[in-house]
């Protein structure tokens, strides 16, 4: 299927990648630590899901990152989420909103 577009086009025209958020002045690609507690507190609203799950469930990959850790103990001090078992390393818990 042909692109309905010249390569001429694409380089000289205002196109619609150039909207593009990632374009933008300003723009940051990695979320803050606040961004990151706000996203764990609106998905937990929804579903009570293990470390594991809601870090991909943020559309990470991989182990958990230090931020992502340091966040979770964060909501767990002001008591705004919790872990349904004691042994936070169970793979089987789950973390709760409060």
């Amino acid at each position: 299927m042909a692109i309905p577009i010249t390569i001429e086009k694409l380089l000289t025209e205002n196109v619609v990648e150039w909207a593009r958020i990632e374009f933008k002045e300003g723009w940051k690609k990695r979320r803050t630590k606040d961004q990151i507690k706000e996203l764990i507190l609106e998905t937990l609203e929804r579903e009570s899901l293990s470390t594991n799950e809601l870090y991909k469930r943020l559309g990470y990959s991989g182990n958990a990152s230090k931020t992502f850790r340091n966040s979770i103990e964060e909501l767990i001090v002001e008591e705004k989420i919790h872990y349904s078992l004691e042994n936070a390393q169970d793979s089987n818990n789950v973390l709760i909103k409060d």
